[in-house]
């Protein structure tokens, strides 16, 4: 085959090495920088560009066995980590938002809370002794368990300015069937514990 190089002409160092049906080099100070091969090219050091574009399908390769991956392919967008460890987003505050970057979703603050949205409205947000919930808890059982010196027992906190009621129902929910109403009131004749039991 035939060789063409293209040499410096001071000290004879390489600047482009191209081989007949084969690869292309092209070099810096005369280390190698750039080669095509049958697959592509190979790079060595950085690479500086106004912007990268990858077609569907195309994959944006991370890692010496291809462990991380990034592709759209034409209905979805994928980060995909295929290899040992773990995928770790490392972030001082961090934000996962739609697309228009208007509504949140969640937020996580270095050293703090983390909150959780809906709708872009806060729902719940961890707190340095536990949670803090913005709305209605729907769950399948709740169970209060707190154990320390001295006895200490858990507790259920219920925080009204006026009325505060714990009501129990059948498994359907539905308003016509409570089954226990515990209540307080703080209304003027009515103060008290109340505890009515519904048939």
């Amino acid at each position: 085959g035939v060789d063409v190089k293209l040499r410096s002409s001071d000290d004879g160092a390489n600047m482009l090495h191209a081989v007949e049906n084969g690869s292309v080099a092209i070099y810096y100070n005369g280390a190698e920088k750039l080669a095509t091969a049958s697959n592509g090219v190979t790079v060595t050091g950085n690479v500086a560009a106004d912007s990268l574009s990858l077609n569907d399908g195309d994959i944006a390769y991370f890692g010496t066995s291809n462990d991380l991956q990034i592709y759209h392919d034409g209905s979805n967008s994928y980060v995909k980590d295929t290899g040992t460890g773990d995928l770790k987003i490392q972030a001082t505050n961090f934000w996962l938002q739609n697309a228009a970057g208007s509504k949140n979703s969640i937020r996580a603050v270095d050293g703090a809370e983390v909150n959780l949205y809906y709708n872009s409205a806060l729902k719940l947000a961890t707190t340095s002794t536990g949670i803090d919930v913005t709305g209605t808890v729907l769950a399948d059982g709740l169970t209060v368990d707190k154990q320390g010196s001295g006895g200490a027992s858990g507790s259920i906190n219920i925080n009204g300015t006026g009325e505060s009621s714990i009501l129990l129902y059948n498994s359907s929910g539905a308003a016509d069937q409570r089954k226990m109403d515990i209540r307080y009131t703080a209304a003027v004749g009515y103060e008290g514990l109340y505890f009515r039991a519904i048939n």
